[in-house]
């Protein structure tokens, strides 16, 4: 009796263990399967890890058959999260916290604010466990950390509170496809968190959040970045260059408004050189802008002239200041003389021997910095390929730009 009693302890031991063995096994977190670049399949990716908020950095590396790979680690409260790498970056690796989960897949990704060469992210997440999923490329291992930063307090752009912003310059207008115009501006940012850490970002295009049409005069407006849910409001003055400058004059605009057609159809200009530019303000006030060779500034405004259409497709001669076109000439295109057009003749097909001799300069380099016979057999084929190729084509340009030429003088 007592060996049976024992005999079903012993076995009521065993099953417990097998028990406790089976729910550890079955606790062992597996793969999971995310799609979170909208892709035709979703892709599996192994476990790697769990990080504690606030820990050590960890070492995640891939698999030996899995380039992708997760840890997790648990948000004790909402907020921003800030999850950093040493190098996962665009070249090295991606990593990212899935949007969502569905159907047993992870999808999507959550909106980020990205620094540091896209090593480190913020996320803002909810209370709870959350998946981070890293991509391996270039390397095949990491140190991850996770810390806690909390809300955002304060959103901070270059020139502070208030900033006088030129309209079709400094500020951006786009249809948001629903018949409504959004503007926005491009500046330095800095993002200040409630745990007294701050996060800048050099470049970005923050939204201007009101309803009203932005014309000329100051406004009480919103700024943000549309990725991030905080705005701030702020004042901005904004400015119609047109209500600022009467107008904009520059000494010898008729030199520049004849223009030349060659046999080849290419139609050339005279380059703008040392040319007086005057600006004067609706208040009668002048700046002068000296030695203008067809870009300045007035006042770290953005001067240039350019080339462009009127409405009939002809060509126009243009002076802007804040891409607002001041100076708009129409021009006259003349037929280039026989000399001329000899000229360009010749310059175009030295151009053509020029990049034919540049070519077999480059694939004969290569077997004489050849290391191994091999090497040498080997450029040496590459070279008869190339520079084969490379004359057939030259030759063929000169040919279609001979024909181009006796084309244009039985025409005219």
């Amino acid at each position: 009796m007592k060996k049976t009693i024992r005999a079903a302890v012993a076995l009521l031991i065993a099953i417990i263990i097998a028990c406790g063995s089976m729910t550890a096994f079955a606790a062992t977190p597996a793969d999971i399967q995310c799609n979170l670049t909208d892709a035709d399949e979703p892709t599996t990716y192994a476990y790697a890890g769990e990080l504690t908020v606030g820990g050590d950095a960890v070492k995640i590396s891939a698999k030996e058959d899995n380039n992708h790979v997760y840890f997790t680690f648990e948000a004790e409260e909402e907020g921003y999260y800030r999850i950093s790498s040493t190098d996962c970056s665009f070249d090295g690796g991606w990593f990212t916290v899935p949007e969502k989960y569905e159907n047993g897949v992870y999808l999507g990704s959550k909106d980020c604010l990205s620094g540091n060469g896209y090593t480190e992210r913020f996320f803002y997440l909810e209370k709870g466990k959350h998946v981070t999923c890293i991509n391996f490329d270039m390397i095949s291992k990491d140190e991850f950390e996770v810390d806690y930063v909390g809300e955002i307090v304060d959103f901070v752009c270059d020139d502070g509170e208030v900033r006088n912003l030129i309209l079709g310059y400094d500020i951006g207008a786009y249809n948001d496809g629903n018949g409504k115009i959004c503007y926005y501006f491009s500046s330095s940012v800095v993002y200040k968190f409630s745990s007294g850490e701050s996060f800048g970002i050099d470049w970005a295009d923050v939204s201007i959040y009101t309803d009203k049409k932005l014309e000329h005069g100051e406004y009480e407006v919103e700024v943000g970045l549309d990725s991030v849910n905080f705005r701030k409001k702020t004042t901005l003055n904004i400015v119609d260059i047109t209500k600022v400058i009467s107008k904009v004059e520059m000494t010898n605009v008729e030199k520049y408004t004849v223009l030349k057609r060659y046999y080849d159809n290419e139609v050339e200009y005279s380059p703008v050189e040392s040319e007086t530019l005057t600006v004067t303000y609706e208040d009668g006030t002048k700046e002068k802008v000296e030695e203008f060779d067809g870009y300045g500034y007035i006042n770290g405004i953005t001067v240039r002239s350019y080339y462009d259409y009127d409405y009939k497709g002809d060509y126009v001669f243009c002076v802007s200041v804040a891409n607002e076109p001041f100076i708009t000439e129409s021009c006259t295109v003349e037929l280039a003389d026989g000399k001329e057009n000899a000229d360009r003749y010749n310059k175009n097909n030295l151009d053509e021997l020029e990049n034919g001799f540049f070519w077999t300069k480059f694939f004969f380099n290569r077997i004489l910095r050849s290391e191994t016979l091999p090497e040498v057999i080997e450029n040496i084929k590459v070279f008869f390929a190339r520079a084969a190729g490379t004359w057939l084509e030259t030759f063929a340009e000169i040919m279609k730009n001979t024909a181009t030429m006796l084309d244009y003088i039985a025409l005219n």
